[in-house]
């Protein structure tokens, strides 16, 4: 028999390797996280926010505002400056590699938020349950406003876990202040972010409460210093947010049960495990409850925090808006993700303790088969991400060997994707490049500019495709014909989702070409 003093110095070894093994999977697990975001970032042409994120960063930086983002695009030029220097830097892979160094922290933060609340195995599930998903992988890939709203908002839910958990009143004021300055800062990516305040603040209340604190400093820290710096921008640009908010460039009316699916698609295994870790954490405060009253406030609460993981997507199922639904998804598993990975670390803890051998390693067994499910089930959402438009290389190779210049005047669907490729100086870009979205000729806007244009034959090329603008397809088309604009080029593209498009480019007879 062992004493004290040996069983103490025996147990040391395996301490320490079971820490050493369990550090070592989060490293190999962010390493993943980084290694699937960071490889084969030329998978596509820019996508058409891609171009336009990187121009709006140029316009602004040289002191232009020559496309007026501010009034019609949903965040600040936090990110189209960032998108510009990752441009500048390192071009398109630049800007993909932001958003994979962007997302990879996201990623960090729902681990440590995890293992705060929890412990260290749900945090490491939790990374998994994030980083491996299909749509965070896609974000991650992707320059897109987004990835710079999600780090902060992952930031700012972990300040809030911290400053409740923490005995430290003067850490607890670093941590609520430093929450309220990265919840802003997600604002500033992308102004759906503020959809989640309530979501924090509840979060907040709710573990102040459990830890017997006042909540005053939630508010006189956290939500003041959020109030005094959105509120500031807010007023700096309160017209342009009030053409932004109207919501006419970022809807898309669909049924709610196409959208019901999508959510499925992305977030209904952390929604699923999610719910069991809302139950897992709640029942032994149920349990200690000594009222019926107490068990109600209890369950309300617990029902109330699980609801407002969910946010946004209730946000677009109310809505029926599927814009950016995809993407959405991932703010909503910043959330469910810390959830989750207690509600699987609970269930395989369930298994373990079982007596039967058989039983364990039937769990063992399919715990693996879940963990190839769904890694593969992400990177097929994935293939099929970075497929879903059409790659314009070609087209883009047409128009260099026909010559486009500064002098050209082109009308194109997602037009942003080739002054992006052309990459003229600022100034001539808006006399270059229009799009089947909006031109002005001759003072005339909209489309009645392009019917003018084309039966003056004053455009060089017109693009069109089924993709970005089909139902302009059909408006230009008979204009086309009836100027004597004949079909020069053409290609046909099979998308991700097995659907063909095709992109077009139209020339003016050379006898009515404008100079």
């Amino acid at each position: 028999m062992s004493s004290i003093a040996q069983a103490k110095f025996q147990a040391v070894p395996k301490v320490q390797s079971r820490i050493s093994l369990e550090a070592g999977l989060v490293i190999l697990l962010l390493g993943l996280t980084f290694a699937l975001r960071i490889t084969n970032l030329n998978y596509n042409t820019p996508f058409v926010d891609e171009a336009i994120y990187a121009t709006v960063g140029e316009e602004i930086l040289a002191g232009q505002d020559l496309q007026v983002a501010s009034a019609w695009m949903f965040g600040s030029y936090f990110y189209p400056i960032a998108a510009y220097y990752s441009n500048e830097i390192a071009g398109l892979v630049g800007q993909r590699a932001l958003s994979a160094v962007l997302s990879t922290t996201a990623a960090l933060f729902v681990f440590l938020t995890a293992w705060r609340l929890f412990d260290l195995k749900s945090g490491i599930w939790a990374l998994f349950l994030f980083g491996l998903s299909g749509s965070s992988i896609s974000v991650g890939q992707f320059g897109t406003y987004d990835v710079m709203g999600l780090p902060f908002l992952a930031i700012s839910l972990y300040c809030l876990v911290a400053a409740a958990l923490t005995a430290h009143p003067r850490r607890q004021t670093v941590y609520l202040l430093l929450g309220g300055l990265t919840f802003s800062l997600s604002f500033l990516g992308k102004y759906i972010a503020l959809l989640y305040l309530p979501t924090l603040v509840l979060i907040g209340a709710v573990l102040f409460r459990n830890q017997g604190k006042s909540l005053r400093p939630l508010f006189d820290r956290f939500l003041a210093l959020i109030a005094v710096l959105i509120g500031a921008y807010v007023l700096y640009f309160l017209f342009d947010l009030a053409n932004v908010l109207k919501g006419e460039n970022s809807s898309q009316l669909a049924d709610r049960l196409i959208i019901l699916q999508v959510i499925a698609e992305e977030n209904g295994l952390a929604f699923v495990l999610a719910g069991v870790g809302t139950v897992a954490a709640a029942a032994p405060f149920l349990r200690r409850a000594v009222s019926q009253r107490d068990r109600l406030l209890l369950v309300s609460a617990a029902l109330a925090l699980f609801a407002a993981t969910m946010a946004l997507p209730a946000y677009h199922v109310m809505s029926s808006n599927i814009r950016a639904l995809e993407k959405h998804t991932v703010y909503a598993l910043i959330f469910l993700s810390p959830l989750a990975g207690f509600g699987l670390a609970t269930i395989i803890r369930h298994v373990q303790g079982l007596k039967r051998r058989r039983v364990q390693v039937a769990g063992a067994l399919l715990t693996i088969g879940a963990l190839v499910w769904v890694v593969n089930y992400a990177l097929d959402r994935n293939w099929g991400f970075q497929n879903s438009w059409p790659n314009v290389s070609d087209a883009i190779q047409y128009l260099r060997e026909h010559g486009v210049n500064e002098n050209s005047l082109v009308l194109a669907s997602g037009s942003a994707i080739y002054e992006y490729a052309f990459d003229f100086n600022i100034w001539s870009n808006r006399n270059i490049w229009y799009s089947t979205w909006y031109m002005k000729y001759k003072d005339i806007e909209g489309v009645e500019a392009m019917k003018l244009a084309i039966a003056d034959r004053a455009v060089d090329y017109v693009i069109l495709d089924d993709y970005y603008t089909p139902e302009m397809n059909a408006v230009l088309e008979p204009l086309l014909e009836a100027a004597g604009y004949r079909l020069d080029w053409q290609e046909a593209l099979e998308l991700g989702s097995g659907d063909t498009i095709r992109v077009r480019i139209f020339i003016p007879p050379t006898e009515g070409v404008q100079p």
